[in-house]
């Protein structure tokens, strides 16, 4: 139920038929329950890995166990993933997997990954046809974009998935456990097990907009979701917004005093 608002309106407008997969209590998608629900009238699995709106990683492996069980394409939305967690996709089992290049791979704005499995590849049709002959891609290319996206990823290889994820986690746990110091301050993060670096909250009689605006008076960049941005689940939760901390492997303990102190 963490869809990205724009990937439901774009399988919306294609006329698919988008049923929310079972979630537990903590948020995290059922795949047990989610198993029980594949039929023939299945085309398409789609999974946020980490939602964007807070703390919550998904079982995406489990999940991808039950789609080839049922033979039905896998998709995985990775866009908080890549960078921040070692990503697999054989162990993933997903057919198609993408993600951002400007996000926990710091790499810059209008750079993405994707990735398509071989023997996928040919059931897919591109939206459009160029002269480059590679589908999904454009003869246009920003030269100096994806030599920057390859000095990004290049970084992250060296610093090690493992000891980014590590890290993340670790400076995440700190903060949540200092905004729950703050009685005025509420923490919004899904799941139970394991967590990501995002934190996601919200302060008391205060829009999420208004306190990303004077934060970044004070030079700290945090984001501000609404409920178009992963619809489904905020109504579920009853959420007008949510304020996104997100940290990557250049961030420090003085950050989180730094956040603590402005809220």
């Amino acid at each position: 139920r963490q869809e990205w608002g724009g990937n439901l309106a774009t399988y919306q407008r294609s006329g698919a038929s988008v049923e929310v997969l079972p979630c537990r209590e903590d948020g995290s998608v059922d795949v047990e329950a989610s198993a029980a629900l594949l039929d023939e009238r299945v085309r398409w699995i789609s999974l946020t890995w980490l939602p964007a709106n807070g703390g919550l990683i998904n079982d995406a492996a489990a999940l991808g166990q039950v789609a080839r069980a049922a033979g039905v394409p896998y998709f995985i939305d990775a866009g908080q993933a890549v960078g921040q967690l070692p990503v697999d996709v054989q162990a993933l089992g997903c057919d198609v997997l993408k993600s951002a290049g400007r996000k926990h791979l710091r790499g810059p704005r209008g750079t993405a990954l994707l990735y398509v499995r071989k023997g996928f590849l040919d059931q897919l049709e591109s939206p459009w046809v160029d002269v480059s002959g590679r589908p999904f891609e454009t003869a246009e290319q920003p030269v100096a974009l994806r030599l920057a996206l390859q000095v990004a990823i290049a970084e992250a290889l060296e610093t090690g998935i493992e000891a980014i994820a590590e890290r993340v986690q670790g400076l995440a746990v700190l903060l949540r456990e200092r905004l729950r110091e703050l009685p005025h301050v509420r923490v919004h993060d899904l799941g139970r097990g394991p967590r990501s670096g995002l934190v996601s909250f919200a302060v008391e009689r205060e829009a999420a907009p208004v306190t990303r605006a004077r934060l970044a008076q004070q030079g700290i960049q945090v984001g501000a979701n609404g409920v178009p941005y992963t619809p489904l689940d905020m109504q579920a939760r009853g959420l007008e917004g949510v304020v996104r901390a997100s940290f990557s492997w250049l961030n420090h303990q003085a950050d989180i005093e730094r956040l603590a102190s402005a809220l």
